[in-house]
């Protein structure tokens, strides 16, 4: 998945072009925008496969097929039935092929409940939770094998609290946590092996404290002591699947690497330096 910037409202999918509702045009222009609607779909990491920075509404239909009018309100997803009545129910979107893309709930117009997307032959590939119009809750993406991919969890409609990230394999690739959608205490980086690869500190979004690197037979093969780092910007965060560790593991791999004068130290004295020397 290529990066992603993140932030800005939610919901999503479907193929674009003009709006196909004859009905859209009785519509005050004050409730929702002329044809072509879309929303900014950037924010969510749970969008996992997603490349377009913005997706069209205008095929959202109800469960039994009708469609419905879909706008943001302050940021916020808002659909109505063709009558202007709130929408309260499952709502669907589907690809160009007529295969379901995604079952959405409702309440009051708003997104509330389980949101599910799926890949093209049906198999489920993301799910998360809403409430009153914001992302709240565990997500789940999955790969098209079925495998879980990455899961965490929102708050308000900020990510928060941890984050995993997996290898095809199933085992751990890394984890952290988040606090108001930054970066905020422990995270860890695995080699496919199980084997730590990086471990440091992030407060309100910035590295704090020492970062290690280490090979993987275990040995230390970098450190830092950071001290009150700046919060990385939207462009500079970690938002695709697999430049997830290299934006910000990989960022200070030529930090401090040794002399040749260092490397010669003896076996105990490079321990020493290692360990207290920062």
């Amino acid at each position: 998945m290529k990066k992603t910037a993140v932030v800005v409202a939610l919901v999503m999918m479907l193929a674009g072009g003009e709006a196909r509702c004859d009905w859209r045009d009785d519509i005050s222009s004050s409730f929702v925008p002329l044809p072509p609607v879309h929303v900014r779909i950037d924010k969510y990491p749970f969008y996992l496969g997603v490349d377009e920075a913005f997706l069209d509404l205008d095929d959202m239909t109800s469960e039994e097929g009708e469609h419905l009018l879909c706008a943001e309100e302050q940021r916020v997803l808002f659909c109505t039935d063709k009558n202007r009545v709130p929408v309260t129910g499952i709502a669907k979107l589907y690809y160009d092929d007529g295969q379901l893309r995604s079952k959405i709930n409702f309440k009051d117009g708003k997104l509330d409940g389980v949101w599910e997307g799926y890949f093209r032959d049906g198999k489920l590939q993301i799910t998360a939770n809403f409430k009153d119009g914001e992302a709240d809750g565990v997500w789940r993406g999955y790969s098209s094998n079925g495998q879980l991919e990455k899961e965490g969890s929102y708050k308000n409609d900020r990510l928060d609290g941890v984050e995993k990230k997996y290898y095809e394999n199933g085992q751990l690739k890394w984890d952290g946590n988040y606090k108001n959608d930054k970066r905020d205490g422990a995270w860890k980086w695995y080699y496919e092996n199980g084997q730590l690869k990086e471990e440091g500190n992030y407060i309100n979004g910035g590295r704090d404290g020492v970062w290690k690197q280490y090979y993987e037979n275990g040995e230390v093969k970098f450190y830092e002591k950071v001290q009150g780092e700046e919060a990385k910007t939207g462009d500079e965060e970690i938002l695709n699947e697999e430049g997830a560790e290299e934006e910000i593991v990989l960022d200070f791999l030529e930090v401090k690497a040794k002399t040749e004068e260092e490397e010669t130290l003896n076996e105990e004295g490079a321990e020493e330096e290692i360990i207290l020397d920062f």
